[in-house]
């Protein structure tokens, strides 16, 4: 009796697994739902925003300058506005204070601060940059989970797992991975604004391409999100142009037309970006890859880290119980086992972007397969791993509540909404958490602000003063780097357009990488940097060339007043260099006594320089010692008579000789000479120069943005020719099948 009940109870329970695995079988993820349904899933996202305004909103509310990467793209928005109101350019202008002087948005993505300067300005100057930053900041974190909605209803997946997706996708959290969670974007965690705004586009653009791939239809809106993608952030563009490949890869059939669809897609997309993308590639070796950026966030942490962080939970859930690491889990292998095309394909692409975040540190030299690899932070990767494990968890959840309200009945639907906020409602407590933290400590650092009462005095003076930069102190130096609570003074001064010396915002200049060196107690560093002013607490004792200005409450101001953007200097050679080793030169040079001898060595430099002096190559073993015995006595002959502004200057000159302008080199820098054209060349550490003939001239140096009107025609024409060109690239494909031995229907 007992061998049979045994034997019993185990049918039972096959049937009862077979009844489960039938049941998840038969369940449709996809699909239109009826209009209760979708009205249903739409208001679960618009919850899940309005709960994110609600979560972010009192720390958005405190009015205190920003600490982090914050700081620097208002500073960019605020430029740009500038730009845009002085009737120039406000996607390629000069921004004289960051990284020494560069044109950023030559280089860099700017879509989301023409986003701020654009409204800014049709204001009038009602409202401030930092108002529209903050407005901006809450209304794209509030729009990331109706991303995500939108996105997977246009992929054709059912509401409620659209709405079981919007409700994740505010809750991932890790350990400062620069992942899609809040601690990448709020004030106590790294301000990354050009990523959220990215973060927003890309689930539209993913979901837009798809329907583009699949059905032939749709290619100005999937073409135009994608561009705005990569103007927005290009690690983000480049991330979802790879995975369009997945479209055609795992299709199941019309392969050649799907590949056609994805080419024209493509193709458009960088028409469409082109007046960015072209001049970014022709300057591209003037755009310099930092030395001091951590190794690991160009070849990403390697597979053993990654994985661990994927089974503590701290890939998705830092500081909590796994719960959304188990749902992305549950997912996969619903996707696996019973997911359709779209599922699949989502699986997928997680897993192959979780794979290429283990990055050069695993696989080495087969990184090399991908476009561009040695100038992708491949840690940004994990943005992709987030992008596409944020379905997956949404599909598991959607699942379970699908398998709960199978019935129908009001008792059901009370039990999936119980069900709901038992799972979620840890990694909800805990980014409420952290977003408290958040806002605490921005109230603090307002409260120190505030209490700092000489601070707006001294912010004002520092505005006031004219013909060289500012030293506010370089981090890592305690009794330097100045501070306002954890506020520092260099994030201060750059919001109010202050040119300083100091933390490097971001090290796209070639110049900026060597500043770190700058030494304050001597003349010789003040004067090739061009600091003509110090700023130290009234504890720190000033250099003795240095006279002091002013003493405001317990901040000193010196002046170096042999310091200038300006200098006549002496070029006696120039160094072969690459892009990747001009930073070699540029530390030898300034550890040599070349710097004394106000002696500047040209760069030879993808032909940058272009004139007929004597080229050396460093000796690897002994850099300096090749620079002191090569420039023999050579000295300048010359000097500045007076810098009229930041850009021109007056000189007299007792011989030919070269002037130099204390900011980085540009191809889009020019200079005049008497008002005539003359060679603008890039020399040690990366500043422009040009060269003078002997008497008295006024030079002016000034900035010359690209020439992008035939690439905003050329995206035009493609935005309207995409669609007709590949129907009939795809009627042509067609006729040549048919027309092809043994095809068949």
């Amino acid at each position: 009796m007992e061998a049979a009940s045994e034997h019993s109870n185990k049918r039972a329970k096959f049937r009862s697994l077979g009844t489960l695995n039938d049941r998840l079988r038969s369940l449709s993820l996809c699909g239109h739902g009826s209009r209760q349904e979708r009205v249903f899933g739409f208001l679960i996202a618009a919850a899940t925003a309005l709960g994110v305004v609600a979560a972010v909103a009192p720390e958005l509310l405190l009015d205190c300058p920003d600490q982090n990467d914050s700081a620097f793209h208002i500073a960019l928005a605020s430029r740009a506005e500038e730009a845009l109101l002085q009737g120039e350019s406000p996607a390629d202008f000069w921004l004289p204070d960051v990284g020494l002087g560069f044109p950023l948005f030559r280089h860099y993505q700017h879509l989301p601060h023409l986003a701020l300067a654009v409204p800014a300005s049709l204001f009038g100057g009602h409202l401030s940059i930092e108002a529209f930053y903050r407005v901006s900041l809450g209304a794209l974190l509030a729009l990331f989970p109706i991303s995500i909605y939108l996105a997977q209803r246009r992929m054709g997946f059912v509401p409620i797992v659209a709405a079981a997706s919007a409700l994740i996708a505010p809750l991932l959290s890790t350990p400062n991975l620069f992942g899609l969670g809040f601690e990448s974007y709020v004030w106590g965690g790294h301000g990354l604004y050009a990523q959220l705004f990215a973060t927003v586009l890309a689930p539209l653009a993913i979901a837009e391409s798809y329907r583009v791939v699949r059905s032939g239809r749709g290619y100005a809106l999937a073409s135009a999100l994608l561009a705005a993608t990569f103007c927005s952030q290009l690690i983000y563009g480049y991330m979802l142009a790879l995975s369009t490949l997945a479209f055609v890869l795992l299709s199941r059939g019309r392969r050649a037309k799907r590949s056609i669809r994805l080419c024209v897609l493509l193709g458009t997309t960088f028409l469409l970006g082109s007046y960015f993308f072209v001049p970014a590639i022709l300057d591209s070796a003037f755009a310099n890859r930092s030395v001091w950026e951590p190794q690991h966030k160009w070849d990403s942490l390697g597979a053993g880290r990654i994985l661990l962080h994927c089974v503590t939970g701290d890939l998705f859930d830092h500081g909590r119980r796994p719960i959304i690491t188990v749902l992305v889990g549950l997912g996969l292998l619903y996707a696996m086992r019973f997911g359709g095309e779209r599922l699949r394909i989502i699986a997928a692409l997680f897993l192959a972007w979780l794979a290429l975040y283990f990055g050069r540190t695993t696989w080495g030299v087969l990184v090399d397969i991908l476009p561009f690899s040695h100038y992708i932070p491949m840690h940004r990767f994990i943005g992709a791993v987030h992008l596409f494990a944020i379905p997956l968890a949404g599909c598991a959840l959607g699942v379970l509540l699908r398998l709960i309200i199978f019935r129908q009945t009001g008792f059901w639907k009370v039990a999936a909404g119980v069900v709901v906020a038992l799972t979620l409602m840890p990694a909800i407590v805990e980014r409420l958490a952290y977003l408290e933290q958040s806002r605490v400590w921005k109230r603090d650092a307002m409260e120190s602000i505030t209490a700092d009462e000489n601070l707006p005095r001294l912010i004002s003076r520092l505005g006031e003063l004219q013909g060289g930069r500012v030293y506010v102190g370089i981090p890592g130096r305690a009794d330097e780097y100045l501070k306002v609570g954890i506020v520092p003074l260099a994030a201060l001064c750059l919001q109010e357009g202050i040119d300083t010396l100091g933390y490097l915002w971001i090290g796209i200049t070639f110049a900026g990488d060597v500043q770190v060196w700058f030494n304050p107690d001597s003349e010789a560093h003040c004067r090739i940097f061009g600091v003509r002013y110090l700023v130290f607490a009234e504890t720190r004792a000033p250099p003795s060339f240095a006279r002091p200005i002013e003493k405001i409450g317990p901040y000193s101001i010196y002046e170096v007043p042999s310091a200038s953007y300006f200098d006549v200097v002496d070029v006696p050679f120039a160094v072969r260099c690459t892009e990747k080793t001009v930073y070699s030169v540029g530390h030898a040079w300034i550890q040599s006594e070349l710097p004394k001898k106000n002696v500047h060595p040209a760069l030879s430099i993808r032909h940058a320089f272009g004139g007929d002096l004597p080229e050396i190559t460093l000796d690897p073993e002994h850099p300096s010692d090749t620079l002191n015995e090569a420039v023999g006595l050579s000295v300048a002959a010359g000097r500045v008579i007076r810098a009229n502004d930041n850009w021109t200057c007056e000189v007299e000159i007792e011989r030919p000789s070269v002037v130099l302008f204390r900011s980085n080199y540009h191809p889009g820098i020019r200079a005049t000479v008497d008002g005539v054209d003359a060679r603008v060349f890039p020399v040690t550490p990366g500043f422009a120069a040009a060269e003078v003939t002997s008497g008295h001239h006024q030079i002016q140096f000034a900035y010359r943005p690209a020439t992008r009107w035939p690439w905003y025609l050329a995206g035009a024409t493609a935005l309207l020719l995409a669609g007709p060109l590949a129907r009939k690239a795809e009627r042509r494909i067609a006729r040549w099948q048919i027309s092809a031995p043994g095809f068949r229907r």
